[in-house]
């Protein structure tokens, strides 16, 4: 039997966070990287930091798609920031001063996982260059040397420094499952700490220990924490299998021709621009067929961004009586541009002269929205709208219905005493 643990735990922000986060080596500043609205309503992760002291919260970054915070000193942060599917590191002095670039990449680059070296001197970080193999790299802070650690073609990820500086340990996909390595910086000689079959990743070094703090792959309701030697070497045992059971080994389907030279190349044609027009297709199509028929259909393009919708129904007894409803929509200026015109769609029902009032409007109408949010929650969404509508009114009072067609029938031009006939 295990005690299960009740953490006591005070909540000091709320929303959606990036996995990393970062405590300041006095433990009274907590960085962390939050999803929120930057600018023109895109939705984008920034850095904030946590006063413990102060108990505030505040943002360090505006709409630079930031994560991965670390600090190099009691108010100096290091994080990634990714423009145009380029990823750099920065540098930021908390007390006010603006984000400084510490790496320059201009080719496609992903950066991910910071850790400062214990001398505050270094950043390790797994790296994505141009040559798409995520490796451990090492950056001076001061003279921005930059060094790659591991060549190993599967990904490295997650570095973890050695408090005395030596050695990193980190996460390698080398023999196709996540598992622990760790590589003496001097020597560059990589050893294999772990060989879970489900996986273990490495996170940070045990404060007061001399192991490794990693996780299990979750399951259904949790995750793991795992104590890792980073000198254990395991005693993995090579895979011994039946020769009945190893024809799968070498099966296969026949894909010789992917190496084979095309004798002719593709055709390609010249590219267009694009128009919504080419690119309808049905969204939504409905039809009920009595007592009375009422449809329902609408298209859309490829992306989205332009609407028609149609909504009608037949008064067999009167066509006159028949209502429909054209709507079309577009994003392609910006806002939310829509025009829709009605006949015996739009109607509103009140009381009036101590009777029922039904008012049918028909006519034309032109709307603008804008959606915006105000606030650092994603619900809290606005519409901003203009509207305006040439419409004619059909307006009938009355108590009783005619039988035959269910029609409201007219008040007598007499019965109206306290209010105007409409």
């Amino acid at each position: 039997y295990k005690e299960k643990v009740l953490w006591k735990k005070d909540e000091v922000d709320f929303g959606q966070f990036h996995q990393n986060m970062a405590w300041s080596a006095d433990g009274k500043k907590l960085a962390y990287s939050k999803y929120h609205f930057g600018i023109n309503q895109s939705m984008v992760y920034d850095i904030k930091v946590y006063d413990t002291e102060s108990e505030k919260h505040r943002w360090l970054t505006k709409s630079l798609r930031a994560t991965y915070p670390v600090w190099l000193d009691s108010n100096t942060i290091a994080f990634v920031a990714h423009h145009n599917n380029v990823s750099n590191i920065y540098t930021l002095d908390i007390t006010g001063e603006e984000p400084k670039l510490l790496t320059n990449f201009m080719d496609n680059t992903q950066i991910a996982y910071l850790s400062v070296s214990p001398d505050q001197g270094s950043i390790a970080f797994a790296m994505n260059p141009k040559n798409a193999n995520m490796d451990i790299y090492t950056l001076n802070v001061e003279s921005g040397d930059l060094k790659q650690i591991t060549t190993e073609p599967m990904a490295d990820i997650g570095p973890v420094w050695h408090p005395d500086g030596t050695a990193i340990s980190y996460t390698s996909n080398a023999n196709g499952v996540p598992n622990i390595h760790t590589i003496n910086l001097s020597t560059g000689n990589a050893t294999v700490n772990t060989d879970a079959g489900d996986g273990i990743w490495s996170h940070q070094w045990m404060p007061n220990d001399s192991l490794i703090l990693a996780s299990s792959l979750g399951d259904v309701d949790s995750v793991r924490l795992v104590k890792v030697n980073p000198f254990r070497k395991p005693d993995t045992k090579p895979l011994s299998l039946r020769d009945n059971y190893t024809s799968w080994l070498k099966a296969g389907p026949n894909v010789a021709f992917v190496n084979e030279k095309s004798d002719s190349l593709p055709e390609i044609s010249n590219p267009q621009k694009y128009k919504f027009t080419k690119h309808m297709r049905p969204f939504i199509t409905f039809l009920l067929p009595a007592p009375s028929p009422f449809g329902m259909a609408s298209w859309t393009d490829a992306l989205g961004r332009n609407t028609f919708t149609t909504i009608g129904y037949l008064n067999p007894s009167d066509i006159k009586l028949s209502g429909i409803l054209l709507d079309y929509t577009t994003a392609n200026y910006g806002p939310l541009w829509t025009v829709y015109y009605s006949h015996n769609m739009d109607g509103a029902f009140r009381r009036y002269n101590k009777a029922n009032m039904i008012d049918i409007k028909d006519g034309l109408s032109l709307a603008l929205t804008h959606p915006m949010n105000f606030g650092e929650s994603p619900s809290s969404n606005h519409n901003l709208s203009l509207r305006a509508s040439f419409i004619n009114h059909n307006i009938t009072v009355g108590n009783k219905t005619d039988k035959k067609t269910g029609e409201l029938i007219p008040l007598d031009t007499s019965q109206y005493v306290n209010l105007p006939i409409p």
